[in-house]
């Protein structure tokens, strides 16, 4: 494995050991959102919380497809896959955004299955090996997230997902702040419809 690759797969330091408590900002349609701040940045890492009768192994498996190969995520104007493995997967992203410039970035998706049941998804940015970034976009330098889902006694699992994501640019961070709780929201209600899609289509 080359000296490239090794830089492209390792996580970033400290982005998923932090150890700074979220403080709960509201609960609502069976999600409960939560958020932190992070050092040295003006905008928050956000975490929704929920529980579904959807197994983990759906939810493992569906996810991490419709992640990194789905074409429908909001504001997504190109979508490429550059690296693709079963459990390791890079993608490449241009959104378009309006009012302000469009954005891109490279994101190393992971999968993680773990001994007790529980499976984990981790994405980080990966910009040394997007293409060249185009005239007029601005490169995204800074996101993170992840997906946990742990099996519950009582059946089913409890789903968490947390999403960083500074735009980079001059965008205020009160402008999208609203917008960046409401996409962390989106995403889990939109992961467990197509895990629902998914599993009653196979049936």
């Amino acid at each position: 494995m080359t000296a490239l690759v090794l830089l492209v797969l390792a996580q970033p330091a400290g982005v998923f050991d932090n150890a700074d408590a979220f403080q709960e900002l509201e609960k609502s349609g069976g999600l409960t959102l939560q958020g932190r701040a992070i050092k040295d940045s003006k905008f928050w890492e956000y975490r929704v919380v929920t529980e579904t009768a959807l197994p983990v192994a759906a939810l493992c498996e569906h996810i991490y497809e419709w992640g990194t190969k789905g074409t429908d995520h909001p504001g997504v104007k190109l979508h490429k896959v550059l690296k693709d493995t079963p459990d390791d997967r890079i993608v490449y992203d241009q959104l378009e955004q309006p009012v302000v410039s469009n954005r891109d970035y490279a994101l190393t998706v992971r999968r993680y299955r773990d001994p007790d049941g529980v499976c984990r998804i981790r994405f980080w940015v990966s910009n040394d090996v997007a293409p060249v970034k185009p005239d007029g976009f601005v490169r995204m330098d800074k996101l993170w997230g992840s997906w946990r889902f742990e099996p519950l006694e009582k059946g089913g699992s409890r789903l968490t997902y947390t999403l960083f994501a500074d735009p980079g640019g001059s965008i205020p961070a009160f402008l999208v702040h609203g917008s960046q709780k409401s996409a962390a929201k989106d995403s889990v209600a939109t992961g467990i419809k197509k895990v629902k899609e998914a599993v009653e289509g196979k049936r």
